[in-house]
C-alpha cells in the first residue's frame, strides 16, 4: 500500500517511531492511500491532473518538443558553451551519462499515475455516464500518449500496465504499439462527440475524442512506416486498419468543429494585440490577431497548457511555465518583439532556402538577420552581429513560433506580454511564458488524412496550401512530405516524419556545411547523422538498475 503524494513523509514517520502493532494500526494522517482514493469523479479528476502535469517534463533540456527540434536536420543544438545535452542531441553523440533521464523518469512517473487510475477506476462512483466515459477515455489517451512519445524517442521501451515494482525488459514493437493502439481505440470509441465550440472553459486542455482520433493517425503512420507494417495490432487480437484511421479522421474533420485559422500567423503570439505596433511592421495594421488571445483558436486539437505557478524551490515546478519558450528564446538579447532565453534550436539557412518566397509560412515561421529586408523586424534584427552572439551554432535565423514576446509597455520598458495581459507579475525568464504548446493542430489532421489517401485528399491538401497563399499541387506523397516541413517546421514533428518515411539519412546528407558563430568564434558546422543512433540512448543508470533486464539501444552500447 503506497500513498500517492507523501511517501517520503510517511517513511520518515516510520523511521521515528517503533514498529509496534498499535502504531501500524493507526490511520495514515499524511496522505491518501491508493486503496481508499479514486472513489468519485473529483478524485479521478485530481489524479488525471497529476498525469497532465507530467507532459511538459521538468529541467535538464529534456523538454520533448525541444528535443524533436534539435534532432531535426534543419535545426542546430545551440544554447551556451556548456549545454552538453543540446550539443550531444544535435550531434547524435554521448554528452553526459543519463542525458535524458528527466524525460524517461517523468514519463514513467506519468505511466505509473495513469496505471493507478485505470486499476482503481471501476470503484469510482459517477452520477453522469458521459463524464465517466470522458475521464476513462482521457486516462487511456494519456497512457497511449506517454508510451508513444517514449517510443518515438527511445524506440521500444518497457511496457508496464500494472503498477508493480518489477524490472521489465523492452517490449517488442508489436506488444508496445498494440497497447498504444488499444488504449486509443477505447478513447476514440467512448469519449463524447462534443464539438470544440461547446467544450466548457474548465475542460479546455483536456484530451477529447478528436485528439484521440488524431493521435491514432499519428501512431498508425509512425508504426506502419518505421516498422514496415500495414496495420496496427491490438492487445486482444485484431488490428486497426488504414480504413479505420481514415474513418476516424473524417469524423474529426466533419464533426469536431475544428478548423484552420484564416491566417497562419494567428497561431503564434507574435501576432498579439501588443505587437500591433509601428516597430513591428509584420503585424502592424494587418488585421491579423492572435487567436489564443481572443479565445477563437479552433485549430488546436490538443495542446499542453501552461501557467506561471512554478518556483525555484522545486525545479520540476518550473515546467508549469512553458520551458520550450525559455529554451528557444534569443540568447542574451532582445530583438523586438522577440525576447530572451537560452538560445537553443537555431534554424539553419537550408530551412530558410527551402521555402517558396510566396509561402506565407516562411515569414510566419522564421526571422533572418542575414536578410534584413525580409525579417519583418524593422531596425533591430538586421543589426544583430552573430560574431558577437554568445550562443553556440548561431546562424542569425530564428524560428519565432515559440520565442518569448517582449514589447514596450506604457513607459517604454520592454515587458513580457504575459505581464501586460495580467496573467503574472513574476518578471522571471524561467517562469513567465505561458504559450500553449501544440501537440495536434487541425492542419495535421488534414495532412494525415491526405497522406492516408482519403478520397478527399486533394481537398485537404489544398486547404492547407491555400491558407499559406499557395495554389494547388497534386496530393502525392512527395508533395505531402514537403508540405509537412513547411507547415510544422520548429514544432518538433519533422524528425519523426523522416524516421517513419525512411528519409533521415538522405535529408541529413542534403544539408550543406555552413558557417556558424560558436560564442563569437566563426566555425564550420555540419550535422553528422548516425543511422544506428536514430533513437536516443536509454539512460544508462536505468540499464544498470535493471540488472541486465533492460538493454541499451543499438549504437549506444
Amino acid at each position: 500500500m503506497k500513498t500517492l503524494k507523501y511517501i517520503l513523509i510517511v517513511a520518515i514517520a516510520f523511521g521515528t517511531f517503533s514498529c509496534s502493532e498499535d502504531f501500524l494500526d493507526r490511520q495514515n494522517l499524511y496522505g491518501r492511500l491508493d486503496d481508499n482514493y479514486y472513489q468519485n469523479e473529483q478524485e479521478i479528476g485530481e489524479a488525471l491532473t497529476g498525469v497532465y502535469s507530467i507532459l511538459p517534463v521538468g529541467p535538464g533540456m529534456n523538454q520533448p518538443t525541444l528535443l524533436g527540434i534539435m534532432l531535426s536536420p534543419y535545426f542546430a543544438g545551440g544554447g551556451g558553451v556548456e549545454d552538453a545535452v543540446a550539443h550531444g542531441c544535435d550531434a547524435f553523440e554521448f554528452s553526459i551519462e543519463d542525458a535524458y533521464i528527466n524525460f524517461w523518469g517523468e514519463y514513467y512517473k506519468g505511466i505509473l499515475r495513469v496505471n493507478m487510475i485505470l486499476k482503481r477506476f471501476d470503484q469510482a462512483v459517477y452520477e453522469d455516464e458521459t463524464r465517466r466515459n470522458q475521464d476513462l477515455g482521457e486516462a487511456h489517451f494519456l497512457r497511449a500518449y506517454l508510451y508513444f512519445r517514449l517510443a518515438q524517442f527511445f524506440g521500444t521501451v518497457p511496457l508496464i500496465t500494472n503498477p508493480a515494482p518489477v524490472n521489465y525488459p523492452r517490449a517488442s514493437e508489436e506488444e508496445l504499439f498494440a497497447q498504444i493502439a488499444s488504449d486509443l481505440k477505447v478513447a476514440c470509441e467512448i469519449m463524447p462527440s462534443t464539438r470544440v465550440q461547446n467544450i466548457p472553459d474548465e475542460r479546455i486542455g483536456h484530451a477529447t475524442r478528436w485528439a484521440a482520433q488524431g493521435l491514432m493517425a499519428r501512431v498508425f503512420l509512425f508504426y506502419t512506416g518505421a516498422y514496415d507494417a500495414t496495420e496496427l495490432p491490438l492487445v486482444e487480437g485484431g488490428s486497426v486498419t488504414k480504413s479505420d484511421v481514415i474513418g476516424w479522421l473524417e469524423d474529426c474533420i466533419n464533426n469536431s468543429g475544428h478548423q484552420l485559422l484564416t491566417h497562419y500567423q494567428s497561431l503564434w503570439p507574435y501576432s498579439s494585440s501588443y505587437t500591433n505596433i509601428p516597430e513591428y511592421p509584420y503585424i502592424y495594421n494587418t488585421g491579423i490577431s492572435w487567436a489564443d488571445e481572443t479565445n477563437s483558436n479552433y485549430e488546436t486539437v490538443f495542446a499542453i497548457k501552461y501557467n506561471a505557478d512554478g518556483n525555484h524551490t522545486n525545479n520540476y515546478t518550473l515546467a508549469r511555465a512553458n520551458q520550450l519558450s525559455l529554451y528557444v528564446g534569443v540568447r542574451d538579447s532582445y530583438i523586438l518583439p522577440f525576447g530572451p532565453g537560452w538560445g537553443l534550436g537555431p534554424a539553419l539557412p537550408a530551412l530558410w532556402d527551402v521555402y517558396d518566397n510566396d509561402d506565407e509560412r516562411k515569414m510566419g515561421t522564421l526571422a533572418n538577420a542575414n536578410d534584413p529586408e525580409s525579417t519583418a523586424v524593422e531596425g533591430t534584427l538586421d543589426s544583430l552581429d552573430i560574431s558577437e552572439y554568445t550562443g553556440m551554432h548561431a546562424t542569425g535565423i530564428f524560428c519565432k513560433k515559440y520565442i518569448p514576446i517582449w514589447v514596450p509597455d506604457a513607459t517604454g520598458t520592454l515587458t513580457n506580454i504575459w505581464i501586460l495581459m495580467g496573467y503574472t507579475t513574476a518578471d522571471n525568464l524561467q517562469m513567465i511564458n505561458m504559450q500553449d504548446e501544440y501537440v495536434l493542430r487541425f492542419a495535421d489532421i488534414l495532412l494525415m488524412a491526405a497522406e492516408l489517401e482519403s478520397s478527399n485528399a486533394q481537398n485537404y491538401m489544398d486547404q492547407v496550401r491555400s491558407r499559406a497563399g499557395l495554389g494547388s499541387v497534386p496530393a502525392s506523397l512527395a508533395n505531402i512530405k514537403k508540405e509537412r516541413l513547411y507547415e510544422f517546421a520548429g514544432e518538433g514533428l519533422y524528425y519523426f516524419d523522416l524516421l517513419r518515411w525512411g528519409d533521415l539519412a538522405s535529408v541529413f546528407a542534403s544539408i550543406p556545411q555552413i558557417t556558424v558563430s560558436n560564442a563569437g568564434t566563426i566555425s564550420s558546422y555540419k550535422i553528422q547523422f548516425k543511422e544506428d543512433r536514430k533513437f536516443l540512448p536509454v539512460p544508462e543508470s536505468q540499464v544498470r538498475l535493471s540488472e541486465g533486464v533492460l538493454e541499451q539501444n543499438p549504437g549506444w552500447e
